[in-house]
């Protein structure tokens, strides 16, 4: 017998007053925007202005839902979430003083972005007091409301604590793509991928169901990969990228997002309010594209590189620079071993006699020009990205960073055939680094 709890963390069957429905919307949008180190996460009723802390925001809930159960989740959410900070950032003990750009975990080593590492994982001296948070949530039983919310977050914890498999074990109790909840209007056989897929054109959805999803991509990230199961690690982040895509986050054409600046402040203010939303957004996409690229043909690797860089035009250069750039990187340099047309082995910049004509018919012509495109838009995502996490370097030293992007940006200027035109392009790009 399914119980109701889709919608991830929910309210019960009926909100006893507008108190309740006020509370429920103020802290699930809290928990959607990842407002872990907001001293006032909450408001109340009639005002915008944020004046509750976490604790009054909780207790409000509690008193005018009665959902214990799930303000007892978001608590722990919030502990562990400040927890995850890694040893760079600021102690979790100075809540006031953590930066949204600490709460986003960006890679820590620069050196290796393409690995899984500890990514997601607590450091050792951590641990025991998130095993007293695991242990809490022990005690809300199967008969919770929020049964499959409870589990998905124990299966999070669980990850945290670096057990993948225990993680995976939790996982497998859980219908992941599970059904809608009872106290939406949807029917609910529908499951909540269908649910948001067949909202209206337009419409955009509740953070009640927004969480939900938060849920259940986080529930596809990294176990199996950090298990080194390659196959299922894909598959699950391919099941993780379907959710995705049914959120409407970005146009379904992708060839044009590139030129929606016209939306730059409502995505901004988008992607502030589901900030915690995009941080799993990324994570999922960002390690499907690098196992894809480091287990399949260059070829067929390249749509999931293009997907991510594809959602990373929502965010702004200066959320997980370490971790974009990795892919950025990995976009061109899977462009360079995928040219428009075939690169003879005797290629060389020096003999322009051995250069492939760039007009050798309307075919190539089309998918070169196609091609560049694409090689343009990451090479300026990625040099936006190097602006906002590098600093120039002093006498004597070298930013490797910055040479790396050259060098792909002349890589892609030679297997294009070291076409006049386009080398203002590699001087223009390369200049502002």
């Amino acid at each position: 017998m399914a119980t109701n709890t889709t919608a991830g963390p929910s309210q019960p069957h009926s909100i006893p007053n507008p108190k309740g429905t006020h509370y429920t919307q103020q802290l699930h949008a809290a928990l959607l925007r990842g407002a872990w180190a907001e001293s006032t996460p909450g408001s109340i009723p009639g005002t915008t202005a944020p004046t509750l802390s976490w604790s009054e925001l909780l207790r409000k809930y509690r008193k005018h839902t009665g959902n214990d159960d799930f303000a007892n989740l978001a608590s722990s959410l919030q502990a562990v979430s400040l927890l995850l900070i890694g040893s760079s950032s600021t102690s979790p003990s100075s809540a006031r003083k953590i930066s949204l750009e600490n709460l986003d975990y960006d890679l820590a080593d620069r050196k290796t972005p393409l690995r899984l590492g500890s990514e997601g994982q607590l450091r050792e001296e951590r641990k025991d007091e998130v095993q007293e948070i695991l242990k809490g949530l022990g005690s809300l039983g199967e008969t919770s409301t929020i049964n499959e919310s409870v589990l998905l977050t124990k299966a999070h914890l669980a990850y945290a604590l670096g057990n993948p498999s225990e993680c995976l074990s939790i996982l497998s109790s859980v219908s992941i793509d599970s059904p809608a909840p009872k106290t939406s209007s949807v029917p609910p056989s529908l499951s909540i991928t269908e649910r948001l897929r067949d909202a209206a054109p337009g419409n955009k959805h509740s953070p009640q169901e927004l969480w939900a999803a938060v849920e259940r991509i986080r529930g596809r990230c990294m176990s199996q990969e950090s298990l080194n199961h390659v196959s299922d690690a894909l598959k699950a982040y391919d099941a993780g990228a379907k959710l995705i895509e049914t959120l409407g986050l970005i146009p379904s054409s992708h060839g044009s997002i590139s030129t929606t600046a016209k939306s730059e402040k409502s995505d901004a203010a988008s992607f502030r309010d589901q900030r915690e939303l995009w941080r799993w957004v990324e994570r999922l996409l960002r390690r499907r594209a690098i196992v894809a690229s480091q287990r399949l043909p260059v070829e067929v690797a390249l749509p999931y590189l293009k997907i991510y860089r594809d959602y990373a035009y929502r965010w702004p250069p200066t959320f997980r620079p370490i971790g974009a750039a990795a892919v950025f990187s990995l976009y061109l340099r899977g462009l360079c071993l995928a040219p428009p047309f075939p690169r003879p082995t005797s290629l060389s910049i020096s003999n322009s006699t051995s250069l492939p004509s760039p007009t050798s018919g309307s075919v190539v012509a089309a998918r070169r020009k196609t091609w560049y495109q694409d090689a343009h838009e990451c090479a300026e995502q990625l040099q936006k990205t190097l602006e906002a996490s590098t600093v120039f370097p002093r006498a004597g030293e070298v930013n490797w960073d910055v040479n790396d992007f050259v060098d792909l940006c002349m890589g892609i200027w030679e297997r294009g055939g070291c076409d006049e035109q386009e080398a203002e392009w590699i001087i223009d790009v390369g200049f502002p680094c």
